[in-house]
Formats: structure tokens, sequence, C-alpha cells
């Protein structure tokens, strides 16, 4: 008769148990990972989006208020008898150049809009002239706004468009990195999916080797024994219940001899 040892085991439902909760762990830190990376990205990105969307609309208000300054100037010069002219919106102007700045984040971007301050103060230094210009008559003020001003303008016109390419490029650069983050934030749960998988197929075969194969050789050695008088000698590596049940069966068996 065998003697069965009194030592404690790891039992079938724990080792089970076991498997279950270590892959629902893995696929759930990587949902929290994923969900993490995605939030993060998320917000970082859509926060330069809008700066983004925010200097586009700001470069086309300052080519709005240019192209309208230039266009009232452009019709009360060649009034013979007018000495109004037109007003620039300079605290608009300024407000505006100087949101952009503090949206931009390369050192290109605040140079181009370094530029536009730059050209908008000698733009206005010399739009401060018309108050001289504008009483000496009509070729006057042609003469100055063609030799001294239009090169300004269409200078400051270029920087002014350029920071809106420049925003334009930015917001698709951006916009791809939120596409590219959310493919990464979905990397971990791709990766949680494989290990998952690896996993199940490893636990199917701890399940066949160490449950199934041996109550299949457990029934079928009894079964031999049953209808042939065989002996039983099923050996079982595992050291849980089904191995106690084996030992069982090979107490049992013995005392019957």
């Amino acid at each position: 008769m065998r003697n069965r040892k009194n030592k404690k085991t790891v039992g079938i439902r724990r080792k089970v148990s076991l498997g279950f909760i270590i892959i629902a762990i893995i696929l759930i830190f990587s949902s929290v990972i994923s969900i993490f990376e995605y939030r993060r990205m998320s917000d970082y990105v859509s926060s330069l989006i809008a700066d983004n969307i925010n200097s586009i609309n700001l470069a086309r208000e300052l080519s709005q208020l240019q192209s309208e300054f230039n266009s009232e100037l452009l019709m009360q010069m060649t009034a013979m008898d007018s000495l109004s002219y037109p007003k620039i919106a300079d605290d608009q102007f300024l407000e505006n150049i100087n949101e952009i700045r503090s949206s931009f984040n390369s050192q290109q971007e605040k140079e181009m809009a370094d530029s536009v301050m730059y050209t908008y103060a000698a733009y206005m230094q010399v739009a401060r002239e018309i108050e001289d210009i504008w009483p000496q008559g009509v070729e006057a003020r042609k003469d100055w706004y063609v030799n001294r001003l239009q090169p300004i303008h269409i200078l400051q016109s270029k920087y002014i468009n350029q920071i809106t390419e420049l925003s334009q490029k930015a917001l698709e650069l951006n916009s791809q990195s939120l596409q590219d983050g959310f493919y990464r934030s979905i990397m971990p749960n791709v990766a949680s999916a494989v290990a998952g998988l690896v996993l199940v197929f490893l636990f199917n075969i701890y399940l066949n080797f160490y449950l199934i194969s041996p109550i299949v050789r457990m029934k079928k050695a009894l079964s031999d024994y049953k209808d042939y008088k065989k002996e039983y000698k099923v050996s079982v590596v595992n050291d849980d219940e089904i191995a106690g049940l084996n030992e069982l069966i090979h107490e049992v068996l013995e005392s019957k001899k």
C-alpha cells in the first residue's frame, strides 16, 4: 500500500484560476496604459492643433486689417479734394501678432512673427508721414506710396503669408502626430492580445498535459484493470488533486490484492 504524504499542494482549481487571473491582469494593465497614453497624446496634440488653428485665423485677420488699410489708402490717395486718410487699427494688429507669437513653439515661427513685428514698425513709421504728404497733392501721394510705403506693404504681406503657411504645416504635422499617437496607444492592446493568445496556447498545453492527459491515462488504466486484470501503472508527475486521486486509486487497488 502506498503511503500518502501530508504536504501542501497547489490545487487544480487554484492553478486554473491563477492562469486566468494572469491573463486578465495583462489585458487590464495594457488597456490602462493604452487609455493613459492616448489621453496624454490627445490632450497635448489637441492643444497644439488649437494653437495652430488660432494662429491661422489671427494671421488672416492681420492680412485683412492690412488689406483694408491699404485699399482705403489707395482710394483716398487719388481724391483731389480729400485731405483725409485712413487710420490703421494699431491695437488690434499688435494684439493679434503678440497672440500669434505666444502660440508658436519653433524658433522659425517666432522669428517669422518677429519679422512681421519689425516690418509693422517700419510700416507705421512711414505711414506717419501721411500728415505731411497728403497736403502735397495726388502726385506726391503716389510717389510716396510707390517708393516708400508699398515696398514695406509687400514685404509685410509676404511675412504674414509665410506665418499662415507655417501654421498650416504645423497643423498638418500635429494632426498626423495625433493619428500616430492613436496607433501608438493601441499598440499595448495589440501586444497584450498577442500575449493573451500565447498564454491561452500555453495554458491549453498545461491543461492537456497536467489535467486532461492524466485523467485519460487513468481512465484507460482502470478500464484495462477491470476488463483484462492488467496492473494499474499510471504515474502522475504533477502535485495536485489529480496526483492525489491517482495515489488513492493505487491504494484501493493494492488493498484488493
